[in-house]
This record gives C-alpha cells, structure tokens and sequence, in this order.
C-alpha cells in the first residue's frame, strides 16, 4: 500500500502532468495520456464486520471486482490479558483475502475495559499500552501489504468514549505513530477517519503534527440531502489544509474510507443507491482520491425502513449452498459494471461537451463527463445532476459508439449524426466506449472552458530575475474557485502549482519554479479540483531577438493600471530578448527596421549635404552616438504600449531570462 500511496502522490503533487493540454485552434494531439495513479478497480472495496467469511461470501465480493476491504481491528478483542495478545481470528480473514487477492484495511479501535475504565485511552498508562498493542499488531502481520487506520469516527461520542476529545486523539495517535514508525517503518499509517469532513477536527489533528507519521488522511464524506459531486469543494478545502500542515515535501492523499447512501433514506430506494454507488466512485476518481470503500458490503437487518440495515450493495439474507449467496442489489451490479468496464483504465480529466440544441454552443456545470485511458483506448462515463435530461454533443465521433448502462446491460449503439455523436444524460451513469483511434479527434473536438466556478479572465506569464515563472490569474465573477494551474513546455507540464480564489472579481501573484525551456512551445492551463479545466492560453514558441535588444534600450514592466495586459517601455542597460514568434510580430520588426534604415540614408545625405537632416526633438544622452538621439526619450513612454520599436513594444513580446521584469502571454 505505501507503494500505491507514493504513486499516487506523484499525482496529487503535480495534478495531470503527462495530460497533453489543448488549445481550441491547436492542431488535434495525439490522445492524452494518463496520470500515474492507480488503476480501476485498484481503487475500490467495502466494508465488512466479519473475520469469518461464509462459504461463497469472499468470492462473491472478489467477482465485482473489489480489491479492498475496510474491517475493524479491535483491540479489546486481541488483548484480554494484560500484554497477551491473539490475532487468530485476523490471519482467518487474512487467508480468505489472500486467497481472492483482496487487500486489507485495518482501524486500530476502540477502547479496551483493562485500560481506562474501558474508555478511549487518556491516560499516559493507557495510551503506551494502546501503542504496544498496535506495534504488535503491525509486527506480526508485517508485510502483509495492509494499510493501518487510527480509529474510526473519533469526532463523535458513540465512538470516542465519553465525549469526543480532539486533543486526547490527537495525544494517542502520535504515540502510536512514533512507536510504528521506529518498530515498522515500512508499514503504512493513516488517519483519522474522521465521520463526515470536520474540518475543525482535521485541522487539530493536522496542526498536532500527524502527518508526520500519516501516509495519507482518511474522511468519510457521508452527505444524506445532495448527490457525491457536492464533495469536490470539501475536497478541495481540505486539500489546502494538508499542503499548509505537511511536512517539506511530503504529499498527503486523501482517501474515501467509509461513504455509502442508504436505500431507506427518505427520496431513496435500491435503484438510486447503485446510481449513487457509481458517481461516488467516479467523482472520487475524479478528486484524485486513490481509495474509494463503500459502507457497506451487505445490509446488516431486514428492516426494509431501518437505514442503517439498508447500505448494502447486497441483501441479507444468506442462501447457502447457491451461487451467488447474496441477493445483488442494483449497487452491487454499478460497481460491478463500473469495475469490468474500466478495468485497467485511468482518470485523464473531465471534459465539458456543449448541450445539443442550444444557440450557443455551452456546457453546462451540471453535466459530468469523464475521460479515462488505458493505452490507445479511451472510456466515458456521463451522467447529470440537473433535474432534466439534456442531450449533449460529443463532436469528431463519426462512427457508431458502444453504450453501457450502469448497472451493466448492454445499450443500443449510438449512431453518429452529421460531425459528432448526440447523448442524452439521466442521473444515471452511462460508459461510451469508442472505437479504438477516436481518442485525439474526440478530445480535441470537445473542448470548452467551464465556467462554473467563476470566469478566469487572464493569465500572465511572467520569468522572474529570481530564475521561477511569476505567474498572474485575474478572475473576473463567480463563486470561490479552487484547482491547480499548470505550466507546459511542448504539452509536458514542467511546474504546478495550487489555486485558490475567493468568490468575486480577484486577483493572485504566483511563482512556479521551473525553468522554461529555450524554444520550447509554453502555455498556461488552470484546471478545477475535478480536473475541468477553465482557463487555457495557447502554445506560444519563443525566439531570440539577437542583437536587436543591445540596440534598442528597452525594458518591459507592467503598464501601470492595466496589470496582466498591456506593457511600458522604459530605458534599460543593454540585454538579449526573447519574442513570442508571429506575423504581426514579423511585421512590426521589419517596419521597424526599414525605418532606422531610412533614417540612417537621410543622416548620410544631410552629411553629404544632399538634404538638410531633421531637427532633433531633444537633449543629446551621454554615451549615446549622434544618429540615435533623433529617437524619441523612449522614458517619455508611459501608457500601455501600442506599437514597437520607438513607439512602444507588442503585448504578445515577453521575456525569457530573469533580468526583464514583466510580460504577459495573451
């Protein structure tokens, strides 16, 4: 597990960093490729509250593809005797995951009643013994490839004995990590749990120093009056405090430890449970969240009113002796589905396809459409969350596509009409299969910016004396906006950063530190926590301007008033220049030529006494030869600029090396 969490760091740290960005008017790429997370259904698993599986259980739970389970590891029940310890009951369940090749998930729980009154340790003496305990846990199942929790739901009172105590958890878990770090350091150790995402809490937590010894931090996301995609935001927000508490360099992922919706909750029933079972997982997917675990495996009554008998993906009636032992509920055919379909496949990005019929082509926030790749081929998964069903536009498909329901069953294929494919979305998720080389034409014909977080207005790209790219994001209205922005060399991105803007008109400074290749193609690509990207400049390919910069005396800053767009001239030491290549840029250098090269002809005949020269407009400068001070004081140059040369510089000039101040890429 510490393998699939260093992985996907990786990706948590840089965003999608071999995702090829694509401009509207760039030529079609090749298709994008994929992060290097985990792949599905590495992701997935359930809860369970057995160490005996019966007869066909454990093969039932492999055969929808899941490959973790999430089981309490009691500490009461391993310790009735004062440092004896048995873990008979754990190496049964063990050996059935073993044997289907499911990997464990293990909460060090609960209160032991030899220590502390039975209450959740908080005590000195208590707490070693809890630690002990633990390391002893960890010892014997030692490369087992297990991934240890610390508690479960410790913000709340029935699982924290009395009453929750942040500061009291907070005590337990660094002694705990402490010991599992010097005795097992090879083991993996998260936390906390915590029911819901309870920011107070994780933030005590965070601040008490636990990701110190936390490989990740585990939430349980549950939300009963909205649909999974309302967590993005959650997500995002504790995705900001991790990065503010992490150690230097330490990435910390987030994982989905216990989430599940009730088919007897009030405005639900068994079908829409499996409709929420997927677009939780996708969305997770989607959040870069490596670890999705659905609560729970099986209904725990047969209380068809009882919510908390009714989080099953089966029924729970056992019929022994048949195949399948349970009852599948639709949940158990959406993950499943889900699993089989995108087996082997990773999440790229979300893509925002216009709404078919609309007089402007414009997508809508409430339309999911996910990219995942495996290799050359590529898989959709669609749905909304709005309460229509709206019909949306998958231009560049123009051969017949292959539909699958959520639940598994086979749709009839979707034929193309006239450039593009029309797909009607329902809450319910739908995976389009395209056929094999439709990856680049659909990508690149799909693309649009979402605006749904508020419109990001303009980007600048500034290379700073410091040696990092100082980079300006003007956001012009809408609600609070958080992702990441990404600067590519020649579709690779070589820096990434994070993004958070409040809701309204704002404006942030950044400084990635990478240094841009020399002639290598830049652009900026601004992308959400759910990886809809909503801002993206083109790809730019700089040149060096030679000897032009030595002669010309100018340097670029900001305009003053018009930050991020426009560019002041004002005299500076003599220095090479770099320029975004162009044929307005072209043309401009080439009048600009073809006057220093007139003036230079009217200054030798009025020496020749052919013609008298034209009057100087100002003083002579000092070291400057006589020819040159015909130009204008290019100090005189205070508003934006509007020309080039001895009139002002192009807006779509930049620099390139650290001793010129500001630019913009438009």
């Amino acid at each position: 597990m510490r393998e699939i969490l260093a992985r996907f760091a990786v990706v948590a740290s840089a965003g999608l960093a071999a995702c090829t960005p694509l401009a509207p008017d760039s030529p079609s790429p090749a298709a994008p490729a994929a992060p290097a997370g985990p792949a599905i259904p590495q992701t997935h698993g359930y809860n369970i509250h057995f160490t005996d599986p019966k007869p066909g259980e454990m093969e039932m739970i492999a055969a929808s593809g899941a490959k973790w389970v999430r089981m309490d590891f009691t500490w009461g029940a391993t310790e009735r005797q004062p440092g004896v310890y048995d873990f008979t009951a754990y190496e049964r369940l063990m050996a059935a995951l073993d044997r289907q090749g499911i990997r464990a998930l293990f909460i060090l729980d609960y209160a032991n009643r030899l220590y502390d009154e039975g209450l959740a340790p908080s005590s000195d003496a208590g707490r070693a013994a809890f630690a002990k305990w633990a390391v002893a846990a960890a010892t014997h199942f030692k490369d087992r490839g297990i991934l240890w929790e610390m508690w479960n739901e410790p913000n709340i009172d029935p699982f924290w004995k009395p009453k929750a105590n942040v500061a009291d958890y907070v005590a337990l878990a660094r002694t705990v990590g402490r010991a599992l770090r010097e005795a097992t350091p090879g083991e993996a150790f998260v936390g906390p749990g915590v029911s819901r995402i309870d920011l107070p809490f994780l933030e005590a937590c965070l601040q008490g120093g636990l990701l110190e010894d936390w490989s990740a931090v585990t939430v349980h996301p549950y939300r009963h009056l909205s649909g999974p995609e309302t967590v993005v935001a959650e997500y995002g927000q504790l995705r900001d405090l991790i990065a503010k508490h992490a150690p230097n360099g330490k990435v910390i992922p987030i994982l989905s430890g216990e989430w599940g919706f009730s088919s007897a909750w009030r405005g639900f029933d068994a079908a829409s449970q499996g409709a929420m079972l997927a677009r939780q997982w996708l969305v997770n997917a989607a959040c870069d969240i490596p670890l999705s675990i659905w609560y729970d495996w099986h209904d725990d009554g047969k209380d068809p009113k009882e919510a908390e008998h009714n989080f099953g993906t089966v029924s729970n009636a056992y019929h022994e002796g048949r195949s399948p032992v349970y009852d599948p509920k639709p949940a158990y055919l959406a993950a499943s589905s889900l699993n089989r379909t995108l087996d082997g496949f990773r999440f790229v990005r979300r893509i925002s396809p216009p709404r078919a019929g609309a007089a402007v082509a414009m997508s809508s926030p409430e339309d999911w459409v996910l990219l995942f790749r495996r290799g050359p081929d590529i898989r959709l998964a669609a749905w909304t969350t709005g309460t229509a069903t709206p019909d949306i536009r998958l231009p560049g498909l123009k051969a017949p596509v292959r539909g699958v329901a959520h639940t598994g069953g086979a749709l009839p294929d979707l034929a193309p009409d006239g450039d593009g494919l029309t797909v009607r979305l329902s809450h319910n998720p739908v995976y389009l299969l395209p056929p094999p080389g439709a990856a680049a034409s659909l990508v690149s014909a799909v693309f649009r910016h979402d605006w749904a977080d508020g419109r990001i207005a303009t980007v600048a790209h500034v290379p700073g004396a410091d040696g990092g790219q100082h980079i300006t994001v003007n956001k012009a209205f809408g609600a609070s906006f958080r992702g990441r922005i990404a600067l590519a060399a020649n579709g690779a991105d070589i820096a990434t950063a994070r993004l958070v803007l409040p809701a309204g008109a704002a404006q942030t400074t950044l400084v990635l530190r990478a240094a841009a290749p020399v002639g290598a193609a830049l652009a900026l690509r601004v992308e959400r926590d759910d990886h809809a990207i909503v801002h993206q400049t083109r790809p730019r390919r700089p040149r060096r301007l030679g000897a032009f910069a030595g002669r010309s005396g100018f340097r670029f800053v900001p305009a003053s008033g018009c930050v991020g767009r426009g560019l002041s001239a004002r005299p500076r030491p003599t220095d090479r220049r770099m320029a975004v290549r162009g044929t307005s840029f072209r043309r401009r250098r080439r009048r600009a030529l073809g006057r220093k090269q007139r003036r230079r002809h009217r200054l030798a005949r009025a020496m020749a006494g052919a013609v008298p020269d034209r009057p100087r407009t100002q003083a002579p400068l000092p070291g400057r030869s006589p020819h040159r001070q015909a130009r204008p004081d290019p100090r005189a140059l205070t508003g934006p600029a509007q020309g080039y040369g001895a009139t002002g510089v192009s807006p779509s000039v930049f620099a390139m090396n650290g001793s010129i101040a500001a630019a913009q890429i438009p």
